[in-house]
């Protein structure tokens, strides 16, 4: 998602917006309500608790609303689709539950965005803005619950020696704990007491990478940022890396590593430095490699240069927090995966994390970037960014999953691999 900061003069952008609604970048995931199928449309900022639940017809409607469709258009184009009319009063009544969402860009939506960022710029931390919803808000029912993916994952074997660095996923805890299990076992050999922790920001920035210092709060205790290493980095940067700070507000992808990190290592006096990286598919599509992104080619430079001066005094780990492909309706595809198609997609990614086991980033690249539209691996941008940055030698694949949803429509992968200075 990117937030249109060139508005026009303000009558002009309202006139428009009214007449040519658009709508935000949102899921739709499919669900069976007996015979019919309904969407629940969910918006990866989470700006409203409530969820809403539409029509295949109301879905219709919503794919035309791009800001170049009049009411009047989405009419005639309702008319030819389904055969049948609509009034204007049902279309508008659809925009106005949108609007009320804030499932559209218009103003009402950036003038909200703009107060949540002067609030998140005026807080010190960083809230647990999953506590409660994804993972238990008490601690030791929150210590019970990590514990136990912990205990189910001890059937993976993992080499008995400190990893430089682990992939986890960022799923959910209650789809992917086994698999969270398995590489924070693995990181639970590491002496590092400040931990890199790479995630995906499901949102568009416009420097690509987001860096915050914010202390990151926890049901288990806070963790705060390495400032010192964070200042340095920036220090000799030209680029704005806090520009799209309030990304961290509420993504999931380092939060929910903070949060088992914290809780392997509820003694040690932690400190991280989260980096959100978004997708790199435009520019990829253009021909060119993530260094070749001025700003992407800095962030990496300059990371290499501190890193160098202050591992000489410093125990450093690093974490990426991603998901692999996400195929089905719900991403996009027009029909459900089955099981032919997840079973070629299993083999293409064990192949492709083979070149991260042996660390060939350039093969990683060539397998992976031009079948992006097709498997959308929302990790390719951290997992590229850190194996670029990270001083390891080879990786080990630990565990690769898939997790189907209950009605079969999509599919989402991840996998655990620990990173090791041989």
């Amino acid at each position: 998602m990117t937030i249109d900061e060139n508005h026009r003069t303000e009558n002009t952008n309202e006139k428009d917006e009214y007449d040519y609604p658009k709508v935000r970048h949102v899921e739709a995931h499919p669900v069976s309500a007996g015979e019919q199928t309904l969407f629940i449309i969910r918006d990866p900022l989470e700006l409203k608790e409530n969820l809403m639940i539409v029509s295949p017809q109301a879905l219709f409607i919503m794919s035309l609303l791009d800001g170049e469709h009049s009411i009047t258009d989405v009419q005639a184009a309702y008319n030819r689709k389904f055969g049948q009319l609509i009034f204007s009063d049902k279309v508008r009544d659809l925009i106005f539950e949108l609007d009320a969402n804030l499932l559209l860009e218009n103003h009402n939506f950036r003038s909200y965005m703009e107060f949540l960022k002067m609030e998140f710029e005026d807080q010190d931390e960083r809230e647990a803005s999953h506590a409660g919803k994804s993972y238990a808000e008490e601690p030791d029912e929150l210590q019970k619950e990590l514990e136990e993916y912990l205990k189910e994952a001890e059937d993976v074997p993992v080499p008995d020696i400190p990893p430089i660095g682990v992939v986890a996923p960022h799923i959910d805890f209650a789809r992917g704990g086994r698999t969270y299990g398995v590489s924070y076992n693995a990181l639970k050999k590491s002496m590092a007491d400040t931990f890199f922790i790479f995630g995906t920001s499901h949102h568009g920035t416009e420097n690509f990478i987001a860096l915050t210092k914010k202390t990151f709060k926890t049901p288990l205790g806070d963790v705060p940022v390495d400032t010192d290493f964070v200042d340095s980095l920036v220090k000799g940067c030209k680029t704005d890396f806090f520009k799209d700070e309030f990304l961290h507000r509420d993504e999931h992808s380092i939060e929910f590593q903070v949060v088992f990190l914290k809780h392997i290592f509820p003694d040690r006096n932690l400190k991280i430095v989260p980096i959100l990286i978004s997708s790199f598919d435009e520019e990829v599509k253009k021909g060119r490699k993530p260094e070749d992104i001025e700003p992407v080619k800095e962030f990496i430079a300059n990371f290499k240069r501190v890193f160098g001066k202050q591992q000489v005094n410093k125990k450093f780990g690093f974490i990426a927090g991603v998901d692999l492909a996400h195929v089905g309706v719900g991403f996009g595809d027009p029909v459900p995966p089955d099981l032919r198609q997840l079973k070629n997609l299993e083999e293409d990614e064990i192949k492709s994390l083979g070149y991260i086991e042996r660390m060939d980033l350039e093969g990683f690249f060539k397998d992976v970037a031009p079948c992006q539209d097709k498997r959308r691996v929302c990790g390719f941008s951290p997992l590229y960014v850190m194996m670029k940055v990270m001083p390891a030698r080879e990786g080990k694949l630990l565990e690769y999953r898939q997790s189907v949803d209950p009605q079969g429509f999509h599919d989402v992968s991840y996998a655990s691999l620990a990173f090791y200075p041989w």
